[in-house]
């Protein structure tokens, strides 16, 4: 499990380096031979504003994700064994419309009965098809902007963010 985490790690670290997203500032160290590593982005533009963190080791790893929008969030942790998040008291989510200054209209919802949006100009996946093992989902439609949350997989989330982020830069 753990290694698992350090190749989605490794992908999340290529993603926020090579592309325009807002802020992500990344660290590692080996000390007495175990590799470490620490992550934290921030999208401060934009409606759905959050701030990304993971750590992430051999042995185990943490990560929050906190959106700034209702102060919702999670905390999640994983070891070789288990995965576990724990929704902030305000709930896991921002699940409601939001519109941003540059005029995108967001709308955020559960995955779960989800439809595609028709005609997509940009969805992840590519193929635009929803299937109840995806992390997430997010179609952009001229300036509608849809993203699906699977609520069995709410860390999943960070790399649909930080895609959706990516496109929108050059938008």
């Amino acid at each position: 499990m753990i290694s698992k985490l350090n190749g989605l790690v490794a992908i999340v670290l290529v993603l926020c380096s090579a592309s325009a997203m807002a802020t992500c500032e990344e660290s590692s160290r080996s000390s007495t031979g175990v590799e470490e590593f620490f992550v934290i982005c921030q999208a401060a533009d934009g409606p759905m504003k959050y701030v990304l963190t993971q750590f992430i080791s051999e042995e185990v790893s943490h990560g929050i994700l906190s959106f700034r929008v209702g102060r919702k969030g999670f905390f999640c942790h994983s070891d070789s064994q288990d995965t576990t998040c724990h929704p902030s008291n305000f709930g896991a989510i921002p699940d409601d419309d939001f519109t941003s200054a540059r005029g995108f209209t967001y709308r955020v919802q559960s995955i779960a009965g989800l439809n595609p949006v028709s005609r997509a100009d940009v969805s992840f996946p590519r193929n635009n098809r929803i299937t109840n093992d995806l992390p997430c989902y997010f179609a952009i439609k001229g300036k509608a902007i849809t993203l699906g949350i699977n609520a069995q997989d709410l860390y999943g989330l960070r790399d649909c963010l930080i895609l959706l982020e990516t496109e929108l830069r050059t938008r």
